[in-house]
């Protein structure tokens, strides 16, 4: 149906919205989260779920350094922003570890709060991969943020 045009000459709709993508490499470093957070800071719109997606993001690229040779020296993580129609996806993509990413129920300490949070701001949340490299994708409602701006800024 791409193509195509309605009966008022204006071009039909099709099942899959307009989407934009940004993607950046940055060093597997913690300092990079505030890099990071400006970045999206930039791409998105000033609305509450901007700052849901900054957060994720934030937590997901920590998570990264963290937990993942990502964070050892010359380490690196890539972050992939896609916005479709009302939803923001934020995958991190890292060097992979020994461990699976998991929710720990009931976390007093210092670890382990950012994953549950993450689950809980998010619509979902998948991991893929393994010690060589792990993807990992939550997706954020947009709402009433408003759709795609016009221009993607880079």
């Amino acid at each position: 149906m791409t193509g195509q045009t309605g009966m008022t000459g204006q071009p039909a709709l099709t099942a899959n919205p307009p989407c934009l993508a940004w993607r950046r490499s940055f060093p597997g470093e913690f300092e990079q989260m505030s890099v990071l957070r400006h970045w999206i800071s930039d791409l998105l719109p000033e609305c509450d779920a901007r700052d849901t997606v900054i957060l994720v993001a934030s937590e997901l690229g920590a998570n990264a350094v963290r937990h993942t040779t990502s964070g050892l020296p010359g380490g690196r993580f890539e972050v992939t922003v896609t916005w479709i129609a009302d939803t923001v996806r934020i995958e991190v993509d890292d060097g992979g570890g020994p461990s699976i990413p998991t929710v720990i129920d009931g976390a007093d300490g210092e670890d382990g709060r950012g994953l549950r949070l993450v689950v809980y701001l998010s619509a979902s949340l998948s991991v893929s991969g393994d010690e060589e490299g792990r993807f990992v994708r939550a997706d954020i409602p947009w709402g009433a943020g408003g759709g795609p701006p016009l221009l993607a800024i880079q």
